[in-house]
């Protein structure tokens, strides 16, 4: 168990640099993505409101609510032309008008967060394979069931999961051309989408190393290793990562 203790000393601290490199970034990204979220609400109100083929690009005039008389309707569609102020509107204008209103660009915050991620990555690897033999060892139930979550925590993509959630599955126009092309996903809603996706990707960082940090604290007390001068105390790591998980 000696091996062990000098493993869970060295990943401890390891665990605390990433916890203290991490924590602005974190708080950053969450704000920037929320931003990004709040900005695609707010162009979803100059939107036809249809799913319907061409209907899911109509915006209406700047990006602007239509007034009632202006509104579109999605049974009639453009059976009677497109009503006035009405226009199609391309992925990257919508995409520049979301972050002229979240004042952050896309791009950043996903690589913000691929840094992110990649960082827990290396060292979920290294607590895997560094802790690896814990599961052949006598009792140590409750440090083997933190280390089971952590193997099982996953990286995917969750911008699937939102669409799924807020695209209908069936929909009615007497619009044929419209109904002709099937259900198209919204532009704005794409954008919402990568929002929800970083902020559950940070919330898998900060998951991550909360675990850890369990896990690893739990160890020391077990093997009775001192805990790292350098090392936040519980206290610390609570404050930082617990309100995100409640």
């Amino acid at each position: 168990m000696n091996d062990l203790a000098i493993s869970v000393k060295a990943l401890l601290q390891k665990v605390a640099e990433l916890q203290g490199s991490a924590k602005q970034k974190l708080a950053e990204t969450k704000e920037q993505s929320k931003n990004i979220s709040e900005a695609g609400i707010k162009v979803s109100a100059s939107w036809s409101g249809s799913y319907a083929g061409y209907h899911a690009e109509l915006y209406f005039a700047d990006f602007e609510k239509p007034p009632l008389q202006y509104q579109f309707d999605p049974e009639w569609g453009g059976v009677n032309g497109i009503p006035n102020g009405w226009r199609t509107r391309t992925s990257d204008e919508v995409k520049d008008r979301i972050e002229r209103l979240a004042t952050v660009k896309v791009e950043q915050i996903e690589k913000n967060v691929a840094d992110l991620v990649e960082s827990a990555k290396a060292l979920q690897r290294e607590l895997l394979i560094e802790l690896s033999g814990l599961y052949e060892a006598k009792d140590f139930s409750r440090e083997k069931e933190l280390l089971k979550r952590l193997e099982e925590l996953k990286w995917k993509s969750t911008q699937h999961e939102f669409i799924n959630a807020n695209l209908p599955k069936t929909f009615m126009s007497r619009d044929s051309r419209a109904m002709s092309q099937g259900i198209c996903l919204p532009a704005h809603m794409y954008y919402e989408a990568i929002a929800y996706d970083l902020a559950s990707q940070c919330k898998g960082v900060e998951a991550l190393l909360w675990d850890a940090d369990q896990l690893l604290r739990q160890l020391q007390r077990r093997l009775g290793t001192p805990t790292s001068a350098s090392a936040p105390d519980s206290t610390e790591v609570v404050s930082l990562i617990w309100p995100s998980l409640r």
